[in-house]
């Protein structure tokens, strides 16, 4: 048994302390009535049989009906809780590996906080809602980095997550062929009883061919695995930034007028390069912009993780402070409804 806000029992004891004043008053106010109805002519004014209603127990009874009700409110204020609520928990079968583009591109401002910002923000929806799966993070640019290899530490993959930037690797360039080419071994050497997923972050662009990309990512399939992509960026693009210099040539100068070239490249994304490898991988695709495109993404994820196994659950503790305040409303309303001695003497009258 615990409570939300435990800080607003204090109010407890003031409460209990104001009802036994009251209880008090009341006891002496019927002490002071029965010394004056002792004394005669009493009948004229209240008549003998009425005197059974005049007592204390009656007076005790509604007293103890207001310290009931006010006890409950303030436990219900209090947020009370008690552990008998179980929550299922899923146990995902299939490990997910995170494969992240983190070349210069990916620093681009064409969509908020840029394409890595946005990449982020998404990975961490991904890991708040399958919590207690497998992940594992692979960056790449040029080559393939393994940074965390898979496990159930969510907090560690944050720290990882947070930690991303273009500037981690020296060897610039986008080139995806690679990071599919270890995916795919990956997925060979990945034990039979899951089958494993990967998600390719990207903004698509590449300087290989369409072809060997594609073949790539079938044979992640053939081994055994699912490649789902999702792309970052916009088709329009936006200005590279050099900073520390650019290793590599960039995928896409524009012309300027007088036949010169901007001394900076232009990104452009390529949603439809990442949905043909997704397509050739056997999973889904969506942009990061598309949000219903990424929630069908997620939903699918749930049946390809295993997530539709559940566990025996955990005990957590659950809400309670509806039942306070239900024995709340009873108690003042009993209180309420019982007659006091001149509620009775006026059915009397009125008989």
């Amino acid at each position: 048994m615990m409570f939300q806000n435990p800080e607003l029992l204090w109010a407890l004891p003031f409460i209990l302390i104001l009802l036994g004043l009251s209880v008090a008053v009341r006891t002496r106010r019927i002490g002071a009535m029965e010394t004056y109805l002792s004394f005669d002519p009493k009948d004229r004014f209240w008549p003998r049989r009425l005197r059974k209603h005049f007592s204390k127990p009656r007076w005790l009874t509604k007293g103890v009906l207001l310290s009931i009700g006010g006890a409950s409110l303030v436990g219900a204020l209090a947020g009370f809780q008690v552990g008998d609520s179980r929550t299922p928990r899923f146990r995902p079968t299939s490990p997910l590996f995170l494969i992240v583009d983190i070349s210069r591109s990916m620093a681009v401002e064409d969509v908020p906080w840029s394409r890595l910002g946005e990449a982020k923000l998404l990975i961490h929806r991904m890991t708040t809602r399958f919590s207690g799966a497998s992940l594992a993070l692979t960056v790449f640019a040029e080559e393939p980095y393994h940074l965390l290899p898979p496990g159930t530490d969510d907090g560690l993959l944050t720290l990882y997550v947070e930690a991303l930037t273009t500037e981690l690797v020296a060897d610039q360039g986008t080139s995806i062929q690679p990071a599919l080419a270890e995916a795919a071994r990956l997925a060979r050497e990945a034990p039979k009883e899951g089958k494993p997923v990967f998600i390719l972050l990207s903004d698509g662009e590449d300087q290989a061919g369409d072809e060997s990309l594609a073949a790539a990512a079938s044979e992640i399939q053939d081994n055994g695995g699912t490649l789902a992509t999702i792309a970052f960026g916009t088709r329009s693009g936006g200005r590279v930034t050099l900073s520390g210099g650019v290793v590599g040539a960039p995928s896409h100068v524009p012309e300027v007028p007088g036949g010169s070239s901007t001394a900076e490249p232009h990104s452009r994304a390529d949603p439809e390069l990442l949905r043909r490898l997704a397509e050739e991988g056997g999973g889904r695709f969506t942009a990061a912009g598309d949000s219903e495109g990424v929630l069908s993404l997620l939903t699918w994820l749930e049946s390809a993780l295993g997530q539709g196994e559940v566990s025996e659950g955990e005990v957590e503790k659950a809400d309670r402070w509806s039942w306070l305040v239900l024995t709340a409303f009873l108690a003042l309303l009993l209180e309420s409804l019982l007659p006091g001695p001149f509620e009775e003497r006026r059915k009397v009258e009125a008989s």
